[in-house]
């Protein structure tokens, strides 16, 4: 098997992964949703009469715990100083916080930004070399919700390692990752700086949307079989922000497989894919066998870059201008 081949088929996967929570990928990881929930300690609540007692004495650090995205208590006696991810879309929320040097492993495919490629990799988003890992010594070890499995989580815990689960539904979820990441590694800071940026440009895109109908927009995740995703994700969050209506946006599952003869009737204005570029004639191929089609008539059909879009990190934000462009292009042609 090549590794483009090889890597073709991880981004399936992440892709599922991230539009979809598998039956017993995290089963008996924690019911709350949780997302972007508990930012405060709750924690050292003794502190503060220990002083009044003895003014002079120095206040104890308080324990720092927040709420990662599956509602567990994540909770450290200080800022991690050695860190594993097991997802590249943490890897790359930890470099944005600043919290590169405290990595110390990460999960396959970890490519952005470059200096992650340097670090070792303990294994992918669902197989990790445990013994490697504990060689490693972390006391903090953040994963993907839908991807860690639950005996890993609570192999670690039962270890006294803390583990943050990261599942970011929506662009706020995001920052609010950064923001607990950040309170975790001690870099504050630059996190809040890196969420308030993120927060800025969503603010942008809202205050941009143009006051006319959603355009009709299929998006295909997958294509064989044909995959869609519904609207509890950050890109259809992109879509709807950019004028688009997302076929399929109300179906029940995150990620659903879908009938091509459905999409055909419902005629989008638009069809974006995720892949990879040079891939657009094999990626669109079941539609370029259409000509009315509406997208295919007008030539709207876009290739989002399937790496970043299966990572829920700001950079996500990027594939805000190619997507408003391909709808206010789309929506210059008069409907048939």
């Amino acid at each position: 098997m090549t590794a483009t081949r090889r890597k073709g088929q991880v981004r399936l996967a992440l892709l599922v992964l991230l539009f979809c929570s598998f039956a017993g990928a995290g089963a008996g990881a924690g019911t709350g949703t949780g997302a972007g929930a508990g930012t405060g300690s709750g924690a050292g609540t003794g502190t503060g009469a220990a002083h009044a007692m003895n003014p002079s004495a120095a206040p104890a650090p308080l324990p720092l715990s927040v709420s990662d995205d599956e509602g567990h208590v994540v909770s450290l006696p200080h800022p991690a100083r050695r860190v594993v991810s097991l997802s590249p879309h943490v890897t790359e929320l930890l470099f944005a916080i600043g919290a590169g040097a405290q990595v110390v492993a990460v999960s396959r495919y970890s490519d952005y930004p470059p200096a992650a490629q340097q670090l070792p990799q303990i294994g992918d988003a669902t197989r990790v070399d445990l013994e490697r890992l504990l060689a490693l010594r972390p006391d903090l070890v953040v994963g993907w919700g839908s991807a860690l499995p639950a005996a890993l989580q609570q192999r670690l815990r039962g270890l006294g390692i803390a583990v943050f689960s990261s599942q970011p539904r929506t662009l706020e979820d995001i920052a609010g990752n950064l923001e607990r990441l950040g309170r975790l590694t001690g870099t504050g800071i630059q996190a809040g700086t890196a969420a308030q940026q993120m927060r800025s440009r969503i603010t942008a895109l809202q205050q941009q949307t143009v006051a006319a109908p959603p355009l009709p927009v299929f998006f295909q995740s997958w294509a064989s079989p044909l995959m869609t995703l519904n609207g509890q994700q950050p890109v259809a969050e992109l879509i709807r922000l950019c004028g688009g209506r997302l076929l399929f946006s109300e179906a029940s599952l995150l990620a659903p497989t879908v009938d091509a003869e459905v999409v055909i009737a419902a005629n989008p204005a638009l069809i974006l894919a995720a892949g990879a570029p040079g891939q657009q004639s094999r990626i669109f191929e079941r539609w370029l066998r259409v000509p009315t089609l509406r997208a295919v008539a007008g030539h709207h059909l876009l290739l989002l870059d399937g790496d970043r879009l299966s990572r829920a990190t700001p950079r996500l934000l990027e594939l805000a201008e190619p997507i408003c462009a391909a709808i206010a292009a789309a929506r210059a042609v008069p409907s048939p």
